[in-house]
């Protein structure tokens, strides 16, 4: 029997029954089968990814993805040649990884779509139910915050598809952000397990996966040999990206050296000097790029030297330049409501439409920045900070080091996604604890 309404305000998630609980996964996962089902069609119906058995067709994958997971899904080979050069490390490997794998289950392409969302949408649900358990919330705060994931438009396209690394960002961040407050010495195993996904997953979480295990060390009270549990992670994730590196390229990708990708996406866009008359409204792709290469070079990483000694010589010339295009993007980061990264339509037009997705996100987001900031005075005013606000200082890191990268580089709207979901949670909470909602 499905929990009555009239008894969810005081319905303690800690006192939620096994079956009241399975409900709630169970019409959580229905709904997220649905929604994915409705989003694979409208993927298939935009982009063609799947030919007529719904057998997924990988060379359609966007974002250099294509070749590369078609190479390992029929010749279980994990590199793309790309104007004759073989390319082993031009993007990073767990999205690719994860697709190829499911498809090895199923090549369907809605199964991939549905498993994948299945998996990334569940760690959420559990993490959010764990954490709101540990502060003693009631069933409404978990709906309303499960809700809130699903009703923005934007989010869920973001979360949904396949296609850009920041689908399991969107939902991995902010998982991660909720096992790090809880109390369960399980947490640091979780911990370590996301860490190595997303130090994998995209190079701009390489700061952040760097960094996180230190901030554990310092803010945890636990003994030692477990709050070290994420540096192993993070160890691991190095070590099998670098080696693998090292045996197909002679080289060790670390830091800014992760993907062979960096510094040619880096002199094709943000060192340019067209790049703010374009961004952040019109597609960074549409840039005149000058993608000639004089020399005879035949390795990705002799391209990648040529690259960066280009960037080099291009700030060494104009660091004015590149510093005259942190306000736009502080700009948009903080304030953007219109649709970004456009393509003309078919009259040369742009429609910068305002979103009510950005709109709604940019409100959670600031609103969560301004508390925090009063929360974070506030203990420093009483000398608490250590002793009462680690969900404040996880929130700032996360803060910190999601946005520093695309303020070296750029950032679109699904950039930002993770960190305005992360800000939504971080609200809810000190909201419902400040004014006695759903408490």
């Amino acid at each position: 029997m499905f929990l009555k309404i009239k008894n969810l305000e005081k319905k303690r998630l800690k006192n939620l029954s096994l079956f009241n609980f399975s409900t709630f996964y169970f019409v959580f996962i229905i709904s997220i089968i649905l929604l994915s089902s409705i989003y694979c069609y409208l993927s298939i119906s935009k982009y063609g990814i799947a030919d007529e058995n719904f057998q997924i067709i990988f060379k359609k994958l966007q974002f250099d993805f294509g070749n590369l997971a078609h190479n390992f899904y029929y010749n279980n080979d994990f590199f793309q040649n790309r104007n004759g050069v073989d390319y082993y490390l031009f993007k990073s490997p767990f999205l690719p990884f994860l697709l190829v794998n499911i498809a090895k289950i199923s090549n369907n392409i809605y199964f991939i779509f549905i498993t994948k969302n299945l998996i990334t949408y569940s760690i959420l649900f559990f993490s959010l139910f764990f954490f709101l358990k540990k502060y003693n919330k009631n069933v409404i705060l978990f709906a309303l915050i499960l809700i809130l994931f699903l009703i923005n438009p934007y989010n869920l396209h973001v979360g949904f598809n396949i296609f850009f690394e920041d689908n399991l960002l969107a939902l991995l961040l902010p998982s991660l952000f909720l096992i790090l407050n809880l109390d369960s010495d399980k947490k640091y195993f979780f911990s370590s397990l996301i860490i190595f996904v997303l130090y994998n997953t995209k190079s701009s979480m390489f700061f952040f996966s760097l960094f996180l295990p230190f901030l554990i060390l310092f803010l945890e009270k636990k003994k030692i040999h477990i709050k070290i549990i994420p540096f192993y992670g993070l160890i691991f994730a190095i070590s099998l990206w670098g080696l693998f590196g090292l045996e197909k390229t002679g080289k060790f990708p670390f830091a800014g050296k992760l993907i062979t990708s960096n510094s040619e996406a880096l002199n094709h866009v943000i060192l340019n000097d067209k790049f703010l008359d374009y961004y952040p409204y019109k597609s960074v792709d549409l840039i005149p790029k000058d993608v000639s290469i004089t020399q005879n070079l035949k390795s990705e990483w002799e391209i990648f030297d040529y690259y960066d000694k280009k960037n080099k010589d291009y700030l060494r010339n104009n660091i004015t330049s590149y510093l005259l295009t942190f306000p736009e993007k502080i700009k948009f980061i903080f304030f953007n409501i219109y649709k970004d990264s456009l393509f003309p339509d078919d009259k040369g037009i742009y429609n910068n439409k305002i979103m009510i997705s950005y709109l709604l996100n940019k409100i959670f987001f600031n609103l969560a920045i301004l508390l925090l900031i009063m929360e974070l005075y506030k203990m420093y005013k009483s000398k608490k900070i250590l002793e009462h606000g680690k969900l404040d200082i996880y929130f700032l890191f996360f803060l910190i080091f999601t946005l520093f990268p695309h303020l070296i580089a750029w950032a679109t709207a699904k950039h930002l996604v993770a960190i305005q979901q992360i800000s939504m949670i971080y609200l809810c909470l000190k909201l419902s604890n400040k004014f006695k909602i759903f408490y």
